[in-house]
């Protein structure tokens, strides 16, 4: 086997350190954020956005501010050492009333912010930083900006696309939470709530709510938030109950006892039973759940083979409800549930104790 010469190994420390020198300034350009120059002069492309002008977060709907950047119109002025077809633009937020030191926004490509970002940087004070946000179509944030005249955002595509602001609103303080999004899946027999937060400061749970006509409201689960985690955080919860037409909403509720609602969302389900009995066979109480609305006062009856009476309850304008059965032999029978419009009849199955 040839040795190497001292020529040769000279070569080769030097080859190692070049690939190290590198390796490190790649590490470092990933580590650090690649802001845009925020000297550089837009024109009438840099958008103003005046604190003063925006409405209070909680001021209702229809009052968010929204604004864009066209690039037809709009030259590329922020692509200042950004990598090829990064393409920025800037909103500059003027800090003309401090007593709201807090603002949030949807951000995102196209009108509407519905497309996808590629990044989105927070100036301040000659520091820069990238604000956490979703990779999926849109995403929201929320920055506190510093005492002083003005503060820059910078919002970046991979393309010659629009980019925007939405349901831009100021606060006096941090939001406790910022919902981002709630969906609803139907499964077998249950529905799937999904629901989705931007950001968390200071949250302690969600109720998760159903109704059946979107006026009468009852929580069936609670979810412990994830405050303190990572910017964007997905929650589930399962309604084993469901209602022929549900309607679902998720409230947020703060450790000051705050509350944030999401928007509502509505499952119809095809082809469901008015009545959902269960277990069947039951063994000591027999549980069922009425899916329809204003369906007046309930009236139980449970007949043997013979049409012997073995059990009659009449229970209140409830949705759900629960019967002791440990008293009813064992057997076969015929289970009649009556109301408003509600006349039910099915074959249940009584199991005696093991």
């Amino acid at each position: 086997m040839r040795l190497l010469t001292k020529l040769e190994k000279h070569f080769l420390r030097l080859s190692w350190m070049v690939v190290l020198f590198f390796m490190t300034h790649i590490l470092i350009a990933q580590w650090d954020p690649m802001c845009p120059n925020p000297d550089v002069d837009c024109g009438g492309c840099e958008q103003l956005i005046y604190v003063s002008t925006l409405p209070e977060f909680g001021s209702g709907p229809g009052a968010e501010f929204s604004g864009d950047i066209d690039p037809v119109t709009c030259p590329d002025c922020m692509d200042n050492g950004m990598p090829l077809m990064h393409h920025c633009y800037k909103f500059r937020f003027i800090l003309d009333d401090t007593t709201f030191m807090y603002a949030t926004a949807k951000v995102g490509q196209g009108m509407g912010c519905t497309g996808n970002l590629d990044g989105a940087y927070q100036m301040e004070a000659n520091h820069c930083h990238e604000l956490a946000f979703h990779s999926g179509s849109q995403t929201y944030l929320n920055f506190s900006p510093n005492p002083g005249d003005y503060i820059d955002l910078f919002l970046c595509v991979n393309s010659n696309a629009q980019v925007s602001l939405c349901d831009v609103y100021k606060a006096q303080t941090p939001l406790a939470i910022e919902m981002a999004g709630i969906e609803v899946v139907p499964l077998y027999s249950t529905n799937m709530i999904n629901w989705t937060t931007a950001s968390e400061w200071n949250n302690h749970y969600f109720d998760v709510e159903k109704s059946n006509d979107g006026s009468r409201w009852t929580a069936f689960a609670r979810i412990i938030s994830k405050s303190g985690e990572e910017s964007h955080k997905a929650y589930s919860a399962i309604d084993y109950e469901p209602y022929e037409m549900t309607y679902y909403r998720v409230k947020a509720v703060d450790y000051e006892g705050k509350e944030t609602m999401s928007k509502v969302m509505s499952m119809q389900r095809e082809g469901m039973e008015v009545v959902s009995v269960f277990p069947n066979p039951g063994t000591n109480e027999l549980r069922f759940t009425v899916h329809k609305y204003d369906h007046g006062n309930l009236k139980v009856t449970l007949r043997d083979i013979s049409g012997d009476i073995m059990l009659i309850k009449n229970l209140s304008n409830e949705d759900s409800h629960s019967i002791d059965i440990n008293n009813v032999p064992g057997g076969v029978y015929l289970l009649r549930i009556e109301g408003k419009n509600i006349d039910y009849a099915r074959k249940y199955v009584k199991l005696d104790p093991e």
